[in-house]
């Protein structure tokens, strides 16, 4: 019986611990969420903005980089952060072992990394060049008189 009790026990963390990354794994999708909402909202925001930059001589080309290397400084930024912040905790991890039997040992290689910020950088010109496109196409009448 005691045997199977350790095993019942162990069992039990490995079900906690995996509701606790599919849990984790929610939580970044929303983080995920909030940053293209974030990006685009940060967009249509400047409008008005981008209409003086536009009055001030600056082509739609020039407001798009502008835009974008925004965007994919903050998603970058936010990116490498995540990277060192993730391997420190592995760090502090190496060696766990779960439910008693399977040692924990993940790192942020540099294929991982590579992916996060190819990841990142999507999220960064997918949220940001069709909001700032339409922002630097309009008209700059119309784009001063724009509220949201």
């Amino acid at each position: 019986m005691d045997d199977f009790d350790q095993m019942s026990v162990r069992l039990n963390e490995s079900y906690q611990q995996l509701q606790e990354a599919l849990a984790d794994r929610e939580r970044l999708n929303d983080e995920r969420g909030a940053l293209l909402a974030d990006l685009d909202r940060k967009v249509r925001e400047r409008t008005a903005e981008l209409a003086i930059l536009r009055v001030l001589g600056f082509q739609p080309r020039q407001l798009l980089a502008l835009l974008a290397a925004e965007a994919l400084t903050v998603s970058l930024a936010g990116a490498v952060f995540g990277c060192l912040l993730a391997g420190v905790a592995f760090a502090l991890v190496r060696g766990y072992r779960i439910g008693g039997a399977m040692g924990v040992s993940i790192q942020v290689d540099a294929l991982t990394a590579g992916v996060i910020l190819s990841v990142a950088i999507g999220i960064a010109l997918s949220s940001t060049l069709i909001p700032a496109y339409r922002a630097s196409r309009m008209s700059i009448a119309e784009a001063l008189r724009y509220v949201g």
